[in-house]
């Protein structure tokens, strides 16, 4: 049996938060699309990683909505400190090799850089180049590029990533699912791209 993970997850409903102050489009309220599978079967997974906890990838509604005894990974104590404070009870930090199940967590160190747009500072999300640079550096993994379309200061597209990853010839391991597609790999790396 594969095991499941919710990364990061924002689960309020479309244009129920304010848009991001300070960002390109901060006009548009987000998430800008629906969940695509019904709230009641999210939290049908093994556990969650909490990466960080900007509102865009761990919302008030995923707090309300993922189980208080879910086994919940944080990529750093003090967002364990916050899950705890929040009423979860099962939760972990993630260390730089944490073993699940079968399953071997790695956490890599990560920095914001891309084409996510903040007024008046660099982009701050992964863009086609780091994308691609993410490729080239670890060359027995699947990238699977996520957060994509789904906030106001997010402008990379899937169609634009999409023709990047064909005319650099690396459709077999990088990975750009729709919304709600399950994408299955044994060895992967997800991405933050917008």
């Amino acid at each position: 049996m594969r095991e499941k993970f919710l990364i990061d997850p924002m689960l309020a409903g479309k244009g129920s938060v304010p848009g991001f102050g300070g960002t390109i489009n901060s006009h548009i309220a987000n998430p800008l699309v629906d969940l695509p599978i019904p709230m009641d079967e999210i939290p049908d997974v093994d556990a969650v990683i909490v990466t960080h906890i900007h509102p865009d990838h761990w919302d008030d509604a995923a707090i309300k909505l993922v189980p208080k005894d879910m086994l919940i990974f944080c990529a750093r104590r003090e967002i364990c400190r916050t899950n705890k404070g929040e009423g979860f009870n099962s939760v972990r930090t993630l260390g730089e090799k944490t073993i699940f199940d079968d399953i071997t967590l790695i956490k890599t160190p990560g920095r914001h850089g891309g084409d996510a747009q903040v007024l008046g500072y660099e982009p701050i999300i992964m863009d086609k180049k780091d994308v691609y640079g993410a490729y080239k550096a670890a060359p027995g993994a699947t990238i699977i590029a996520s957060h994509m379309e789904s906030v106001n200061h997010a402008m990379l597209s899937r169609k634009e990533l999409r023709e990047f990853i064909n005319e650099k010839g690396m459709t077999q391991r990088v990975l750009v699912p729709e919304d709600g597609a399950n994408p299955a790999f044994s060895n992967g790396i997800h991405v933050d791209v917008c």
